[in-house]
This record gives C-alpha cells, structure tokens and sequence, in this order.
C-alpha cells in the first residue's frame, strides 16, 4: 500500500446538489466548468442532473404510493382515537358503576395475584 494520504470523502447536502443540477440543465456552462467551478467530478454532476430530472415530476405530483400511505394512517389514528373514548367511557361507567375507584396499586396486586394463582396450578 503506498503512503500516500487518502481525501476524506465529501458528503454533499441535497441543497447543493440540486444548485449544481439547476446549474447543469441550464447549460449556461458546460459540465467542465461546473465541475470545477464546484470542485465536483464531472460524472457526480451527470448523475446528480439526471436523478433530478427522473425526481422532477414528484415536486408537483408527489408519490401516490405515500400519500395512500398517509392517508390510511390517518384513517388508523382516528379508529384508535374511537376506541380509546370508547375504553375511556367503558372504564368511567364500570368504576361508577361499581363505587369503587381503581388505583395503579389495586391494577398491580390484581396482576401479580392472577399471576401468582396461574403459576400455582401449574
């Protein structure tokens, strides 16, 4: 291996890239001077130009696929939403109905007497 040092290797923030691929479509400068004028390998600036221009089309349109997505997690949220209301008034009406307020300790000895009990006839 030699002993020469190796250039770190540059990460590009997407802002930057789509300045040089608006720069290269505009062809008011060829890839060259692009490439040198941004210190940038002239084949990144081909492939950053055409996934711009294939990725065109999803500014105004978006992706479909995505924007299902989102929506039936909206549709999903609202349904738990639905059912947490339900619980809510579910629990209100059984701790009325019954006289008796439940507490985080009760829910707990309840839990570890089921468990205890279930292990026992085992």
């Amino acid at each position: 291996m030699s002993n020469k040092t190796r250039r770190e290797r540059r990460n590009h923030d997407d802002a930057f890239k789509a300045k040089v691929a608006i720069e290269a479509i505009k062809e008011a400068s060829t890839i060259s001077e692009l490439a040198t004028k941004y210190a940038v390998h002239p084949n990144q600036i081909r492939q950053w130009k055409a996934h711009f221009l294939e990725n065109a089309a999803s500014v105004f349109g978006g992706n479909k696929d995505e924007q299902q997505e989102l929506q039936q997690l909206k549709q999903e949220r609202e349904l738990l939403h639905q059912q947490i209301g339900l619980q809510t008034m579910d629990i209100a009406f059984l701790k009325k109905a019954h006289g008796y307020a439940w507490s985080f300790s009760d829910c707990f000895f309840i839990k570890a007497t089921c468990i205890f009990v279930k292990n026992a006839t085992n």
